[in-house]
């Protein structure tokens, strides 16, 4: 845990203490992504990012997924026809949320 959420530090610190997972508004893992050199971090030991209190794009979905190299867990709740909480492993959950 961090006070401020400073994109870099929060990489270094997902890197160095081998953080397996995290929670995170989508404003943030854009910052995330966003950072020059990103690709540089070693974050193999993240299992899973819970992603909530906004909509999330499909395009920062399937990048996210990607670039931390991680599932997806969205915190869907509350909508009338998807769980509340739904924690799957494959691209095909993204593809099928954001479908339109």
């Amino acid at each position: 845990m961090q006070r401020q959420f400073v994109p870099k530090a929060v990489l270094e610190t997902m890197q160095n203490e081998k953080i397996t997972a995290a929670m995170m508004v989508p404003t943030m893992i854009n910052f995330l992504l966003n950072v020059p050199e990103m690709e540089k971090f070693d974050l193999s030991s993240l299992q899973w990012v819970m992603v909530g209190g906004a909509p999330m794009s499909p395009a920062n979905a399937k990048r996210m997924t990607k670039q931390l190299g991680c599932p997806i867990c969205l915190r869907l709740w509350p909508h009338r026809n998807l769980p509340a909480f739904d924690c799957r492993q494959s691209q095909r959950h993204v593809k099928r949320s954001f479908r339109r």
